[in-house]
């Protein structure tokens, strides 16, 4: 019943506009503006803008969802125990795992929308556990004529973590620095985690094979190699997790792999066929929009930025195609590109290559 009334509360406000009529966000402090190495610190994001997304479907209540997920990251590191306090505040935990230095505050929302606070956070060196400290006199930083080492000082322990719980003493996260973000609610299309074979995913071209939880595409000589998945539905989002393990070395085309919408069914089987594709250049080191028409050998790129790229490590992309509009994002790097285009209004879900080898881990479609 809880449910029920927050997911009315919140239709209110948003049935009135639509999504494109959704509050800017902005960032305008983190709470507190630094930690010590070593151990988690509590944070408070501020700002405004923060508001859950909103799907109802008044043909079919199950359908219906709020949905919370936010994602925050200092420089590329994401975040921990992100929840939405209100409007104009997060709660997060900066992980026991960052580096000292100077981080740069990314916040997503749950439809997508970015918002970055410069300088934001600085994580200083870690604290002193007193294995340095001269044997024969008291710690470097002990008061002269003060209270000995061990004695109870009188505020909380140097270790605790500014304006927030203890020290974290859960091991720091190993998994690379990206976004896996989970939908909340909304219903999936596709779901496919390669756990146990290729499910959904239909190989069209190329060297396809199930490794261990991924699924592999093992060929860099051929251009446009894809596995695709029907979807009916003209508006979704896409979203995998893919890692580029070698090109060719072509030279003259950009190379690399990535996530394709409204993919069209294949004339000929020489070219990509008709198409828009997130796509990461391990050669160009570009993350762009590439529409493929399906009579070209290579297809243009609509739109680009410079990115970071190393072989072997997992990056999740995700499309977004609603209407004319399609949106590509590279989380963990905080890109996001978009184009508007009708050429295909319809079509499925299809993890792509260009003259490259990678590994996909998963594939999920789902309900804006």
């Amino acid at each position: 019943m809880r449910a029920a009334r927050l997911l009315m509360a919140l239709i209110v406000p948003v049935a009135a506009c639509s999504e494109s009529g959704r509050p800017v966000l902005t960032l305008s402090a983190v709470s507190p503006s630094g930690g010590p190495a070593g151990q988690a610190t509590a944070l408070r994001i501020r700002g405004a803008g923060f508001r859950p997304l909103v799907h109802a479907n008044f043909d079919d209540d199950e359908r219906s969802y709020v949905s919370a997920a936010f994602v925050a990251l200092l420089g590329d590191r994401t975040l921990e125990q992100v929840t939405f306090v209100d409007e104009g505040e997060l709660s997060a935990v900066a992980p026991a795992s960052l580096s000292p230095g100077l981080y740069d505050l990314t916040v997503v929302d749950p439809a997508g929308a970015g918002a970055s606070l410069p300088d934001a956070f600085t994580v200083l060196g870690a604290v002193d556990g007193g294995t340095d400290a001269a044997s024969d006199g008291p710690p470097a930083d002990a008061r002269p004529d003060g209270p000995s080492a061990d004695a109870a000082p009188d505020g909380p322990p140097s270790d605790a973590a500014p304006d927030g719980p203890p020290a974290d003493t859960t091991p720091p996260d190993t998994t690379p620095p990206d976004i896996i973000p989970t939908p909340d609610g909304p219903l999936y299309y596709v779901k496919e985690e390669f756990s146990s074979g290729m499910g959904s995913v239909t190989p069209k071209s190329g060297s396809w094979s199930v490794g261990s939880g991924t699924l592999d595409q093992s060929s860099s000589s051929q251009n446009g190699v894809y596995a695709v998945v029907p979807v009916a539905a003209a508006s979704y989002i896409a979203e995998t997790r893919m890692a580029i393990h070698s090109i060719q070395g072509v030279g003259s085309v950009a190379e690399g792999a990535g996530l394709g919408v409204r993919v069209q069914s294949q004339g000929n089987p020489s070219n990509p066929p008709g198409q828009y594709t997130c796509f990461l250049s391990a050669d160009s080191k570009l993350f762009g929009i590439v529409e493929c028409s399906g009579g070209q050998t290579y297809c243009p790129i609509r739109s680009s930025t410079p990115v970071s790229f190393s072989y072997n490590t997992y990056y999740v992309v995700r499309a977004t195609v609603s209407g004319s509009s399609i949106t590509c994002q590279l989380p963990s790097q905080n890109k996001t590109l978009s184009i508007n285009d009708s050429t295909y209004p319809t079509g499925g879900a299809a993890l792509v290559t260009f003259h490259a080898s990678a590994s996909f881990d998963y594939l999920r479609v789902w309900a804006p």
